[in-house]
C-alpha cells in the first residue's frame, strides 16, 4: 500500500517535501554525485525539505539536519540499517528496511511526504524514479554476446550474478510497466530503451547538469595556472615528452643481424 500524502501544495513551493530512497550518497559515483548535487540544490537554493533514507551519507551538506521537521531548506538524513551477506541478498533487505523505516517515521515521527522520489529501483510504489541504467539492457547485451552458446554457471559467483539480474529485471519490469509512477531519463537513448522494453513514452528527459560555478572556462585558466606554478616550484624534476613519440621511433628488424664479435668482419 503507497503511504499517504501531505495535501496538494503549488507547483514550485517551497514548502515541498521530498522523500528521496538511495542505498548511499557521495561524491565518488556518479549516479551518486548527481543526486548529491541535486538535493542540496533543491534544499539550499529552492527551501524543499529533504528526507533522505539510506545507509550511508559522504560529502552532502547536512548541516540542517537539527532544525526540525518543520523547517524548509533542510537535508534530514533517516539512516537505514544494513546487513552483511551476499550483494542480492543486501539489496532485498534494502527494499524491505527502508519501507519500515519510511513507514516508522511517518507513523511514530509524525513525518509526511509530498513526493517519493528513487535514482533506480530503491522503492516498490515510488513517485518518481530517476532511470541511470537499465539491467534489461545488461541482460540482452550478455545473452547477444553469447547467442547459440549454452553458458553453466561455473562458480557461485556467476550464479549470483545471474539471479541478482533476474531480480532487477523483474522488479524494473515491475515498477517502470508500472504508469502511476512517473519516470525521468538521464538521456535520449535511455528513454528509448524504456519505451522498447516496457511501453513507456511518457518519459522525461532530464539530463545531468554540472556545476558552472565550478565547470566554466574562468575556473579551469585559474586552476591551470596553479598547477603550472606548482610544477615549477617542485623539487624534483619532470621532463615532458613530444607527442606520438614512441611512433617515431625505429621498429626491431624481422630478422635482427646476430651481434657481432670483436675483430670479426661481416660477411
Amino acid at each position: 500500500m503507497q503511504p499517504p500524502r501531505r495535501k496538494r501544495i503549488f507547483i514550485g513551493s517551497a514548502d515541498l517535501r521530498l522523500a528521496v530512497v538511495s542505498p548511499f550518497v557521495d561524491r565518488s559515483h556518479g549516479t551518486e554525485r548527481a543526486l548529491a548535487e541535486l538535493l542540496e540544490r533543491l534544499a539550499h537554493r529552492y527551501g524543499c525539505q529533504i528526507h533522505l533514507f539510506s545507509q550511508r551519507v559522504e560529502g552532502i551538506s547536512l548541516d540542517a539536519t537539527n532544525r526540525g521537521g518543520g523547517e524548509s531548506g533542510a537535508i534530514i538524513w533517516h539512516k537505514v540499517p544494513s546487513l552483511p551477506g551476499p550483494h542480492v541478498a543486501q539489496f532485498f533487505t534494502w527494499l524491505v528496511l527502508n519501507n519500515l523505516v519510511r513507514t516508522s517515521k511517518r507513523f511514530f515521527g509524525a513525518y509526511s511526504f509530498d513526493l517519493l522520489l528513487s535514482p533506480g529501483i530503491n522503492a516498490l510504489h515510488a513517485d518518481l524514479v530517476i532511470v541511470h541504467a537499465l539491467f534489461h539492457r545488461l541482460q540482452e547485451l550478455s545473452r547477444r554476446e553469447h547467442t547459440g552458446i549454452s553458458v553453466k554457471p561455473r562458480s557461485l559467483r556467476d550464479l549470483h550474478r545471474r539471479l541478482y539480474y533476474s531480480l532487477l529485471t523483474l522488479l524494473e519490469r515491475r515498477v517502470y510497466s508500472d504508469r502511476r509512477v512517473s519516470l525521468a531519463a538521464v538521456s535520449e537513448r535511455t528513454a528509448a530503451l524504456l519505451a522498447r522494453y516496457f511501453g513507456r513514452s511518457d518519459v522525461r528527459v532530464i539530463p545531468n547538469g554540472v556545476d558552472t560555478a565550478q565547470f566554466c572556462p574562468s575556473t579551469r585558466l585559474e586552476r591551470r595556472g596553479s598547477a603550472r606554478v606548482r610544477r615549477t616550484s617542485a623539487s624534483v624534476p619532470y621532463r615532458s615528452f613530444p607527442r606520438h613519440a614512441s611512433r617515431r621511433k625505429k621498429r626491431p628488424a624481422a630478422n635482427p643481424e646476430p651481434p657481432r664479435v670483436r675483430g670479426e668482419s661481416a660477411h
